[in-house]
């Protein structure tokens, strides 16, 4: 009900602060991977395709300079074609979420900067990978999963390895596999 969304909000923030209660906070930093960006909560089942590109990362030791940058890079950035957000000839700097939502998703930053968790003002230093970092932020499949069990012979005695269950070896960049 929109009537209960602003207090949800308020809660939400009011959990973070209970939350963060627990740690050091010299020890706590916070992270946002600006990717599939929905217009409605991914826990929906349906939640609508995309309405801006990936955009990035944002990481700072302030929850709401962290918040508050994601909403706003959201917010600059072009519509995916096809999404609601264009449907609704949304324009780069318009409130995406209190357009599509009818609600803002600000009031928890409001609300996390009254209970003194942090700040909604930041300020973005950018970093791109470069040339030599780039195979750093590649995604890298994993070998099978490799596991040792122990077989059977028909007789019920155990098969050891030199029987010929296989070995693997990482050497490098490559697993190898033998008998």
């Amino acid at each position: 009900h929109a009537d209960f969304f602003p207090y949800a909000q308020i809660a939400v923030a009011d959990a973070a602060k209970g939350c963060l209660s627990l740690f050091d906070p010299a020890k706590v930093n916070f992270m946002t991977y600006i990717q599939d960006v929905v217009p409605e909560c991914d826990c929906f089942p349906r939640s609508g395709i995309r309405i801006v590109p990936d955009l990035g990362i944002i990481a700072g030791k302030d929850i709401v300079a962290v918040d508050s940058a994601t909403l706003d890079l959201i917010d600059e950035a072009p519509n995916i074609p096809g999404s609601r957000a264009e449907a609704l000839g949304l324009k780069p700097g318009d409130d995406k979420f209190k357009a599509l939502n009818l609600a803002s998703p600000r009031i928890h930053l409001r609300a996390a900067q009254k209970l003194a968790l942090g700040s909604m003002s930041y300020e973005i230093d950018k970093h791109e990978s470069q040339p030599p970092d780039i195979d750093k932020t590649l995604i890298i499949p994993l070998p099978p999963r490799l596991t040792r069990h122990k077989r059977s012979s028909p007789a019920g005695k155990n098969i050891s390895r030199k029987a010929g269950a296989s070995k693997a070896k990482f050497k490098g960049s490559i697993w190898e596999h033998s008998k």
